[in-house]
């Protein structure tokens, strides 16, 4: 029993010993975060910051017809359509949608019902502002039937109304609305 009295006695002799600010100081000691962490937790939030910030800055800088597959395949839906060719288009009769391929000088023609013609007239600057990039390869017209010819590629006012097909420069994309609407207007036809 001596030993565990002379081992308490040397133990509370050498506590009796310690310097009071030693004991502060360890009793608020943190275990410090390694190097290799904080490397990667800031790597991880400048990744972050990054591309929350790039990437609205690259769907904003993207042009306008790579958010779409109109450019292309538009007109290859057009051109697979069973379309009448014709070298004028009267104002009057079916409603129909028109359209006429840059470099041509003939018109294709499918017919469509009121209910379609409508429909995609009222698509009218639907689509996204265009900025003049935008190559379709080809003009597109609606008739109803009654003498009133509309392109979805122009915003819906009196101005852009004519009664036969007419020049005009793009102002608007197809919107997608209007893509289905004509590409189910060509499968009809050619069904």
């Amino acid at each position: 029993m001596t030993d565990k009295k002379a081992y308490a006695d040397a133990l509370m002799d050498a506590v009796g010993r310690i310097d009071d600010d030693l004991i502060t100081e360890a009793a608020s000691y943190k275990r410090k975060t390694p190097g290799y962490l904080k490397a990667a937790i800031g790597m991880a939030a400048s990744f972050l910051i990054l591309f929350t910030v790039m990437i609205p800055v690259l769907v904003r800088t993207l042009p306008r017809g790579s958010q779409s597959a109109a450019p292309s395949g538009l007109l290859d839906v057009l051109s697979s359509a069973g379309s009448a060719t014709v070298s004028s288009v009267e104002p009057v009769g079916q409603p129909r949608i028109i359209w006429q391929v840059d470099g041509e000088d003939v018109y294709h023609v499918i017919n469509v019902s009121g209910s379609v013609a409508s429909a995609l007239s009222a698509q009218s600057g639907k689509g996204t502002r265009s900025d003049g990039g935008e190559e379709y390869g080809f003009r597109l017209w609606v008739t109803d039937g009654a003498g009133r010819f509309v392109t979805p590629q122009l915003a819906a006012s009196k101005g852009n109304v004519g009664c036969g097909v007419f020049d005009y420069g793009e102002e608007y994309g197809f919107s997608p609305q209007a893509e289905r609407i004509i590409k189910e207007a060509v499968k009809t036809a050619k069904g």
